[in-house]
């Protein structure tokens, strides 16, 4: 009997073990998809918002580029350009100069149709495409211009206001060939186009790895001067703890594990 009771008591024991591990492994596993879905989401948002690397601050010329593309590290260069002033009806919008290079960097942001191959080839948000019920093919009359503000030009970026007046120096007809995915929540939307080739631009950089990007950084400024800042996307960088002393795995296993084991421990126990 002693035997037999002694049997019943490690059974139970067992079985006790057996629902604890299984409970500390379903939070686990339930705590850490969590976390690797928020850490996807913050992750996603700043590609989405800054979908190069690094950027400069000033323009540069053709001969600049072509040293920086030579870089060791370097994986692709893209350009961006002066955003310029557009109005249809009453809504204001900055057209863009489009680069295949830089929207290749942007994850799914065709939605529809296809990039403009031509200056008079344009495409747009797919909140634009709702506001004023365009389809893929339709001709487009704009104004081109500057925005006025007391007199004083302002950024084609910065937000409405009331007070402001467009002034126009030019009518343009776009055909709408391909929809974008909206970006954000912006007000004043944007527009790409093949715009005239501009001579000097803004470089988007992508590295092949991001551990080497501060060499790479003191690479370029060596290029480009140390008047024209060199931008990297320092949101990206902290959230992989990286930063000029290297790249810091623990510290970026510790945050992400540290809560998991916590909570863990408070379930079981």
């Amino acid at each position: 009997m002693e035997k037999y009771a002694e049997m019943r008591k490690m059974a139970k024991k067992n079985i006790s073990i057996t629902i604890s591990t299984f409970i500390a492994s379903f939070v686990i596993s339930i705590l850490g998809y969590i976390l690797i879905t928020q850490n996807l989401e913050i992750y996603n948002s700043y590609v989405e918002a800054m979908p190069e690397h690094m950027t400069l601050y000033s323009k540069i010329g053709e001969n600049k580029i072509e040293l920086i593309k030579n870089l060791e590290n370097i994986k692709s260069v893209g350009f961006r350009s002066d955003p310029k002033s557009l109005k249809y009806k009453s809504d204001l919008f900055t057209i863009n100069r489009f680069d295949e290079n830089y929207f290749k960097m942007q994850k799914d942001f065709l939605k529809s149709g296809t990039f403009p191959d031509n200056s008079n080839e344009l495409i747009v948000s797919e909140k634009t495409m709702d506001r004023f019920k365009f389809k893929l093919g339709d001709d487009i009359q704009v104004q081109s211009g500057d925005r006025l503000l007391k007199g004083n030009i302002i950024n084609p970026t910065f937000g409405y206001n009331k007070n402001e007046k467009f002034r126009e120096d030019n009518k343009m007809v776009f055909k709408i060939v391909g929809i974008f995915k909206n970006q954000s929540d912006k007000k004043i939307q944007n527009v790409y186009s093949k715009l005239t080739e501009e001579k000097e631009l803004y470089p988007c950089i992508k590295v092949n790895r991001l551990d080497k990007i501060y060499d790479t950084k003191l690479d370029i400024e060596k290029i480009v001067g140390e008047k024209n800042l060199v931008i990297e996307n320092i949101n990206l960088l902290r959230f992989l703890k990286i930063d000029e002393t290297g790249v810091h795995p623990l510290s970026f296993i510790g945050i992400n594990l540290l809560p998991i084991i916590v909570i863990t421990v408070i379930f079981i126990f």
